[in-house]
């Protein structure tokens, strides 16, 4: 504006504020124009601070538009800013309040306060995010490893294509608020393959990776058996074209996998912006089942022969949480993550066949085998009772004639016992000829 500008004097041509036009305007209008231009901005943008999986909406309110100021800056035919201006101590306590565990001093809020009044100051409508991290004072904050898990000793017959995953994908960048697919990462070269063996473990040390941070599961799957390379609620299994692991990286900043292999182990780091919280990884209600044994009988097999045909294994089942602690260590909330369960594994036996046992015809000998099965048992039982009842047969008839002829009566009393007691008293009978 000119030396002298009066109220009835008009802005030359060309002449903006904060991109309002006030060409041929007085001063009043010009000022008029601008106070509704701010109106209409404050109502139609958004300011946005963001720091991992939070956010901060800073009310436009906040800021302070000086209309005299600017218009007593502005120059004749030419762009000027407005002069917008907002309260350091309200963007701390404003980021203070919903980063509860930061440092304020880690972070350059001068620059930030600037940049935010900057755009305001041209009025620049619309969604204005603000990263956190991009002020960081220690460029260590900015990133760093904020978890890391290593899958060792590698089968053999995996080690070399697992050097080749780590050679062709060293890091694999997670972008903001998006899902990493394995799967989709294999077809980034499709003349490359890996097998359901070689994906499942690195998708199990992936999974082991993202346990203790803030990443979402949303796909997931487990064998029908625990693999040897695997912790019991740490499993993740992948089928080509068919079972995928995918996760979201719910945060505002952008993550990276590294992946590492040496000495017949992966390792995988997840780099990026350090947590707000803590996370923490705890099993519970651990339960096991005892296999069953499954017995087949083979005739090929002598008696005493059994074969083992399958080791029996037990059942496992755990849960598995993530603890969430803030920068004090006070616990915040605990989530379920998942529930394994992996079903026990029957012995399988192969025995040969229980031999029958059998009796003579006179009843005086039980023979058997030396096996004890239930078949046997009963066979011998059986003739006991018939030999039994045989006796009970003719102490009934002894006792009849006894009653014809009462001069028999030490012969029917000695009739009355046992077939094996009767044998001995014809034995004395005939010693006493």
């Amino acid at each position: 504006m000119k030396k002298g500008f009066g109220m009835n004097d008009q802005f030359a041509d060309g002449t903006s504020i904060g991109g309002v036009d006030i060409s041929g305007m007085t001063k009043n209008e010009a000022q008029q124009k601008l106070e509704k231009s701010v109106q209409s901005w404050e109502k139609s943008s958004h300011i946005t601070i963001n720091y991992l999986d939070q956010s901060i909406k800073l009310p436009t309110s906040k800021l302070q538009f000086n209309i005299d100021e600017s218009l007593n800056q502005a120059r004749d035919g030419k762009a000027s800013p407005l002069t917008v201006t907002l309260d350091s101590s309200n963007l701390m306590d404003e980021i203070s309040n919903t980063f509860k565990s930061i440092n304020l001093e880690d972070w350059n809020i001068a620059r930030l306060n600037e940049n935010i009044c900057k755009v305001a100051s041209n009025l620049q409508t619309g969604n204005h995010d603000y990263h956190l991290v991009d002020y960081a004072i220690d460029g260590d904050k900015k990133s760093k490893i904020v978890a890391k898990a290593e899958l060792t000793s590698i089968p053999e017959d995996a080690q070399y294509d697992i050097a080749a995953w780590v050679k062709q994908f060293k890091q694999i960048k997670i972008p903001a608020q998006s899902a990493f697919s394995l799967l989709d990462v294999t077809k980034m070269d499709p003349a490359v393959t890996y097998s359901e063996n070689d994906l499942s473990m690195i998708a199990t040390t992936i999974y082991q990776a993202i346990l203790p941070t803030n990443f979402e599961i949303i796909d997931r799957y487990i064998s029908s058996e625990l693999p040897s390379y695997a912790v019991l609620g740490e499993e993740a299994k992948v089928v080509p074209n068919k079972l995928d692991f995918v996760f979201i990286n719910p945060n505002t900043s952008a993550y990276k996998l590294h992946f590492a292999y040496s000495n017949h182990t992966l390792s995988v780091s997840v780099v990026g912006t350090p947590f707000l919280e803590k996370y923490k990884i705890l099993k519970k209600n651990y339960k096991t089942f005892s296999p069953k044994t499954v017995v087949h009988y083979n005739k090929t097999l002598k008696a005493s022969q059994s074969v083992v045909l399958q080791a029996g294994k037990a059942g496992q089942y755990v849960k598995l949480y993530r603890k969430i602690y803030d920068q004090n260590h006070a616990l915040l909330k605990s989530e379920l993550i998942s529930e394994d369960f992996y079903p026990s594994v029957p012995k399988i036996i192969s025995k040969a066949y229980p031999e029958e046992t059998t009796t003579d015809t006179a009843g005086t000998d039980q023979q058997s085998t030396d096996g004890n099965s239930e078949a046997q048992n009963t066979v011998t039982d059986s003739a006991q009772t018939n030999q039994q009842q045989h006796s009970d047969e003719k102490t009934s008839s002894n006792d009849s004639s006894s009653q014809k002829d009462k001069s028999a009566d030490s012969a029917s009393t000695d009739s009355a016992k046992s077939a094996s007691v009767k044998a001995d008293n014809s034995k004395d009978d005939k010693s006493g000829e």
